[in-house]
């Protein structure tokens, strides 16, 4: 068995009510508002690398995603896709799965971390395959395993900004991604 396939089958999205509390949420958008957005390379959301603390970031998340799974073990979250988005009016994301970052031979990302920064009309993430929909509420977190087919409803209304990283697992075993 491939750990991307026991991942997919075996673990749910985690929803974590107030993960962020809604002043730091009011922070990130403002600081990420003084910084540089870039384009998308699918659609017209925009995105841009965050400043947040890393390893305050990875201690918040010990608690809330497995620290084992399987022959694999918490590792942190990975800098590089530590990113805020920004979606506006009427913007949506279809169907994908996250692509796995491998950080090293034996370390990386097996699941993905969704921090909503505020709420919008709309802009639901939804996962086809689970018949789930998860509606963006501040400070809220979602963690599902980045195989798994989700995607972003369209907004409706208001700007949708949202926290995303991956999360990094160490294969401490012999079974492969």
């Amino acid at each position: 068995m491939l750990m991307r396939d026991f991942i997919k089958d075996q673990i749910e999205p985690i929803e974590i009510d107030n993960f962020f509390a809604a002043d730091l949420c009011q922070q990130c958008i403002e600081n990420a508002e003084l910084g540089s957005w870039r384009q998308s390379n699918y659609g017209s959301r925009k995105i841009q690398h965050t400043n947040l603390e890393q390893a305050w970031l990875e201690d918040k998340l010990r608690g809330h995603v497995p620290e084992r799974i399987l022959d694999w073990e918490y590792f942190g979250i990975h800098k590089g896709t530590c990113q805020f988005f920004k979606y506006t009016e009427n913007d949506t994301f279809p169907d994908h799965q996250d692509q796995a970052i491998v950080w090293a031979p034996d370390v990386q990302s097996l699941l993905t971390l969704v921090v909503y920064l505020n709420r919008c009309q709309g802009g639901a993430t939804g996962f086809p395959e689970r018949r789930q929909s998860i509606e963006p509420s501040t400070g809220k977190a979602v963690i599902f395993p980045q195989n798994l087919l989700h995607n972003s409803a369209r907004i409706e209304g208001g700007l949708k900004y949202i926290l995303r990283a991956q999360i990094l697992y160490k294969n401490c075993g012999s079974l492969p991604y």
